[in-house]
């Protein structure tokens, strides 16, 4: 029977390395750009953003399967026979991961330069911020641990973001709308009569007063 376990344990962790996998196939739809390898005298457009609606769908894709707490990958009657530690750390690592992916501030001049210079409908980076705040906070998901980190790592990304020096200053005035966003909805949460989330929408309040100068 333990040698099953061990089993079951290898065969969750190639299960959990496809789905990452298959995460960051995804992500990297977002701001993309197809590349044809042409040469010379052959007709075609070598680079063209990818399409608008497929960035679009990618990212309704990972609000769904990503940024929504993943519970088949947590099943404790699962993890128990398997992880001493149990899950939670590392699925979240997958979670902020791709995050930091999405709000580097590179990615974001990049999608800037390309859908504005490149051929094809692309996604803004303003229209990505935004989508990202919908998914963490105009939401009916449950507001547990999971979406909670997600919700406080999105804030700092967004705070750093703001501060950086080297990204385009063109994107910031949408960058500090979403943080008025924001703001303006945890000062409505936090009248929650539930302690946890009332403590959890307080000190979303308190970065953003800190960090934010509100």
């Amino acid at each position: 029977e333990g040698n099953s376990y061990y089993d079951l344990n290898e065969l969750y962790n190639e299960m959990l390395s496809v789905y990452k996998r298959y995460i960051f196939h995804v992500v990297r739809i977002i701001g993309g750009v197809n590349e044809t390898l042409l040469f010379k005298g052959q007709n075609g457009i070598p680079f063209k953003n990818v399409d608008y609606n497929k960035q679009i769908s990618a990212l309704i894709f990972l609000d769904n399967n990503l940024w929504s707490t993943q519970r088949w990958l947590m099943e404790p009657e699962l993890i128990s026979k398997i992880k001493q530690d149990g899950i939670l750390e590392r699925i979240q690592n997958i979670q902020y991961s791709a995050l930091n992916n999405l709000l580097e501030y590179s990615k974001f001049n990049r999608m800037l330069s390309t859908s504005n210079t490149l051929k094809g409908k692309a996604l803004d980076p303003s229209e990505l911020v935004y989508q990202l705040y919908l998914s963490f906070f105009d939401t009916n998901k449950k507001l547990d641990n999971s979406l909670m980190a997600l919700q406080i790592r999105f804030l700092d990304n967004l705070n750093n973001l703001i501060k950086e020096t080297k990204l385009n200053p063109g994107l910031k005035p949408e960058l500090l709308n979403i943080q008025n966003l924001i703001y303006k909805n945890v000062k409505k949460s936090k009248r929650t009569l539930n302690l946890k989330n009332k403590y959890h929408y307080e000190y979303l309040e308190r970065i953003i007063e800190v960090k934010g100068h509100k």
